[in-house]
């Protein structure tokens, strides 16, 4: 697990000037590799390769990068893991091997077979970068699910005739360097009021984009340096293709325990190591049932870590899954961490968000998950388990049960009707529960959009329906990047699905794990993403993902294997997820600290958002007449990191 950036210029670069721009590049990923760095350059190409490294496969400098091949024709800067490299080795039985690293055997079996092979062989999360000196070739390619960020885009200096092709794990790694120019991207600024984060392949950087998940780009040279024009996407596991082959063959699946066997599989692939592990431990299904197996396999007991929400005074209970937790880890008798997130730990962590998400992030729960992180380090541990994937996998949320059932239900009513029903819920009495609220808001506006299974399930996930008013761009159109109407699943419940997998899991989710992990050098894996899981939760009939009987927020399959291992009643609560009680905080302890965030000499100045708008919903949050906790937050994430850029 570490943090790759590279360069390569259109002409001839001085050695020392790469030189520096290597070590600043590597400075800035410091965190997401603190044991340590390299630097490698060809001069008489100007391509420069960086790396920061966090050890957890051979300590040795046999592990250190970037590698060189051992016919010394390729060069590679690898950030992830391959967790069946051992497999793999044995499959190369001629190699001379310096060392036991993952990245060794990557770089041979790239030497040995080419990319595409080699990847398709891995079972890892992973953003590469490979040289091939000969040909002058720079490849870059990210793992099948999006696990690992990967940057890349074409990068020009201030006062110089001179761009380049830059790639990185994280956007800090360009900026470190100050004669590059950049530009906000107002698509990808639209994109992430409307969502909270920003959407792929944008970044919010002009000119800079998000390598898809199980794509690769191949550069080729231009009279030796870099070529002048963008290059095109290849993809090396189209994810559209697979799940689809998988679809057709529902049914077939005959060995009821495959997916048991599989994620033991998985799991003792992943558990392998050089230092200590652990696990998250929310006490929910996904989590319980990962810490479960991994304590099943071991004869020591397992570290789980979880978070609880030890102050009342803002109705913090509701979201407290500490109890629940514990009395699971109590169960399984793992060695069990509670970690205690009071507002003022918010108010400590809040600073420092804008450089953990080096682009604008607001997924509040990103509060929590680092908070997690960051103690589970300090402890010395270096890997943590965690049990993300699984819901977009098996149905998990409650969008994949009701979305379709709003369709089938409301959708062939006319307007007026839907739009009566709409006002009448909304008038209904709700409690001050901030997360009832929200959900009552989406709930309204997927009524009025029943008509379009597209529209339901983009306006489920938008922070408020009326975007454009908070936003100076309102000639920039956001995307529908959802686009569920192209995939091809067998009902509506799995297009969701599946569309949740390519978009929000990536978007999202692992935006929220890598960034919150990597910024302590905490490595985090994730077994249900996989892609042999993948493939069965697929080849699964949808009974068997969601039940047609009673509310069990889906994972039928997932359930099953637990409640071999713990008693079901333990579970017999509402599907939570992993929040935290932002609503009732912004009205109180973080009041202060959003009031400020909301200066309007500020936000006018900055001229990206509406003050008079925001300044509607923000009195009317504090007053309690209305729940908009999303979008304001969104906004204050904004302007957390936008006055962070502003003053770099």
């Amino acid at each position: 697990m570490c943090g790759i950036s590279g360069l390569w210029f259109q002409s001839l670069i001085q050695e020392e000037i790469l030189l520096e721009y290597g070590s600043l590049m590597s400075q800035a990923l410091y965190k997401r590799g603190p044991d340590s760095d390299g630097i490698w350059l060809q001069n008489n190409s100007s391509i420069l390769f960086s790396h920061r490294r966090l050890a957890i496969n051979d300590l040795t400098t046999n592990g250190s990068q970037p590698m060189i091949s051992s016919n010394s024709n390729l060069v590679i800067i690898f950030n992830g893991e391959i967790y069946n490299h051992n497999e793999i080795k044995k499959e190369l039985p001629d190699q001379v091997w310096r060392g036991n690293s993952d990245t060794e055997v990557l770089i041979s079996a790239i030497q040995r077979w080419g990319l595409k092979k080699s990847l398709n062989k891995c079972h890892g999360m992973f953003a590469i970068a490979v040289w091939d000196k000969e040909k002058k070739i720079l490849t870059i390619a990210r793992d099948r699910f999006g696990e690992k960020p990967l940057y890349w885009g074409r990068i020009r200096l201030k006062g110089y005739y001179q761009s380049a092709i830059a790639f990185t794990s994280d956007l800090s790694a360009l900026w470190s360097i100050p004669e590059i120019k950049k530009e906000i991207n107002y698509s990808a600024f639209s994109d992430f009021l409307k969502y909270g984060y920003v959407c792929a392949p944008n970044s919010i950087y002009k000119d800079i984009f998000q390598l898809k998940p199980g794509h690769y780009l191949e550069i080729k040279n231009q009279n030796g340096f870099a070529p002048k024009g963008l290059i095109e996407e290849k993809c090396w596991w189209d994810i559209n293709k697979i799940s689809s082959k998988m679809y057709s063959k529902q049914g077939s699946l005959k060995d009821e325990n495959l997916l048991e066997k599989t994620l033991n599989i998985v799991l003792k692939e992943q558990k392998l190591a050089d230092v200590p592990i652990a696990s998250f431990l929310s006490g929910g299904i996904d989590s319980s049932l990962v810490t479960a197996l991994l304590q099943k396999q071991s004869s020591k007991k397992i570290k789980s870590f979880t978070i609880s929400f030890p102050e009342t005074g803002f109705g913090e209970n509701i979201f407290n899954e500490g109890p629940y937790a514990r009395k699971i880890a109590d169960f399984l008798k793992t060695d069990h961490t509670e970690i205690p997130l009071t507002s003022n730990d918010i108010q400590s962590i809040i600073p420092e968000i804008p450089d953990i998400y080096s682009e604008p992030f607001s997924d509040a729960s990103q509060l929590g998950t680092f908070l997690i992180c960051r103690e589970i380090r300090s402890t010395g541990i270096k890997v943590a388990i965690s049990g993300d994937g699984a819901d977009e996998l098996f149905g998990g949320y409650s969008r994949h049960q009701y979305a379709p059932l709003i369709h089938k239900r409301l959708g062939k009513l006319p307007n007026s009707f839907r739009n009566l029903f709409a006002q009448t819920l909304n008038i209904l009495p709700s409690n001050k529960e901030g997360i009832s609220q929200e959900k009552k808001r989406k709930l309204i506006a997927a009524i009025k959009s029943s008509g379009n299974i597209n529209s339901i399930y983009d306006s489920i996930l938008s922070n408020n329906s009326k975007i454009k008013d908070f936003h100076k761009y309102a000639d920039f159109e956001e995307s529908n990047f959802l686009k569920i109407s192209n995939i091809e699943a067998p009902t509506e419940s799995e297009r969701i699905m599946l569309a949740d997998t390519i978009s929000y899991l990536p978007n999202d989710i692992l935006v929220k794990l890598d960034r919150a992990s990597m910024h302590v050098g905490l490595e985090t894996r994730t077994p249900f993403l996989d892609e042999r899981i993948a493939k069965i939760a697929w080849g699964m009939n949808l009974s068997q993902k969601i039940s047609n009987k009673g509310n069990t927020n889906g994972k039928n399959a997932l359930r099953k294997i637990l409640f071999k291992l713990v008693p079901k009643e333990y579970f017999n609560r509402p599907k939570k997820g992993f929040s935290i009680p932002i609503s009732a905080w912004l009205r109180g302890p973080l009041n202060e600290w959003a009031n400020d965030m909301l200066n309007k000499q500020i936000i006018e100045r900055q001229n990206f958002l509406s003050y008079e708008n925001i300044l509607r919903i923000w009195d009317s949050h504090q007053k309690g007449n209305s729940e908009n906790t999303e979008l304001i937050w969104s906004i204050l994430m904004w302007q957390s990191w936008i006055n962070k850029w502003e003053n770099n």
